[in-house]
């Protein structure tokens, strides 16, 4: 009987680690530490909303990442450079950012849009390969790729 309820506790912790520990899960593995570069912004039918030329900018040079440490964060979007705190929850996958510095002005129409997204994001949907952060209405999301 003893080795019956050995096995059964054993084959719990598995379980709940197995399900704690997936990808989706794993905040800190997602966020702390790891530096995550601008993709594209998409619309809630996951259709790609940046021009071919928006792309090859935000590809130039730097520019459109956001770091996380373990509670703040800085990013860049063109002329532009940010700190602040965030956090994200598990449970709703809520997402949020505070920006208490900002460094220069920002020159550009998406650069300005990068930014008030990047303040607007309200939820995240995230693995070790992808992070999307969506706006309140979930409506639109910054997709980003590890840099």
């Amino acid at each position: 009987m003893m080795r019956c309820i050995t096995i059964y506790i054993i084959a719990c912790i598995a379980a709940l680690c197995s399900h704690s520990c997936s990808p989706e899960d794993d905040i800190r593995g997602i966020f702390v530490g790891k530096t995550w570069k601008l993709s594209n912004i998409c619309n809630d039918k996951d259709a790609p909303l940046l021009s071919q030329e928006d792309v090859d900018h935000v590809n130039a040079g730097g520019r459109f990442v956001i770091t996380f440490g373990e509670s703040t964060f800085t990013a860049r979007a063109t002329t532009m450079e940010l700190e602040g705190t965030w956090k994200a929850v598990n449970d709703g996958n809520t997402f949020a950012v505070t920006i208490t510095k900002t460094n220069g002005t920002e020159s550009t129409a998406l650069g300005n849009r990068f930014v008030e997204m990047l303040r607007g994001s309200r939820y995240y949907q995230a693995d070790y390969n992808t992070l999307q952060l969506y706006n309140e209405g979930k409506t639109e999301y910054l997709l980003f790729r590890p840099q």
